[in-house]
């Protein structure tokens, strides 16, 4: 009987991630991608699919992320101070290295138009829920006062 693939998904996510944000989608190879998450080209293939099924989870890995971070955000703060904090730690606390590359979702949404629609959609609609949950703190400011 075969023994089960043993990953860690998180740090998987991780690396993809980092390599993902340096090269973009369309540079980034499998080979790549089986260095960067040290796995094989079996266990790959068996715990993702594909390069682009591996994307897609990627992003929404990224997106969730985010998510859990602006919820534990709106546990304490509010309005412009929810904002603030957001913003912060989302352009201060990176490293310098981490700003000069920007934002994964808004690369790979210039990166994706018009090459690859459907990759691109996804990346569109996950900026999106973000950009909304920022503009939410601006909302809730002017009904502060």
């Amino acid at each position: 009987m075969a023994r089960p693939i043993e990953i860690d998904r998180e740090q998987a996510f991780r690396s993809a991630r980092d390599l993902f944000w340096r090269r973009g989608y369309r540079a980034t190879s499998l080979s790549d991608l089986l260095d960067a998450t040290a796995m094989g080209k079996g266990s790959f293939y068996a715990a993702f699919q594909s390069k682009e099924a591996l994307f897609r989870a990627t992003l929404a890995w990224y997106r969730d992320r985010a998510a859990a971070a602006h919820r534990r955000i709106r546990e304490s703060k509010r309005g412009l101070s929810a904002l603030r904090e957001v913003l912060e730690s989302t352009l201060l606390e990176v490293s310098s290295e981490e700003r000069r590359r920007g934002c994964l979702l808004v690369n790979s949404v210039l990166e994706l138009e018009g090459v690859e629609p459907e990759l691109h959609e996804i990346a569109t609609r996950y900026l999106s829920q973000l950009e909304e949950q920022c503009t939410s703190y601006l909302d809730e400011a002017r009904t502060l006062g």
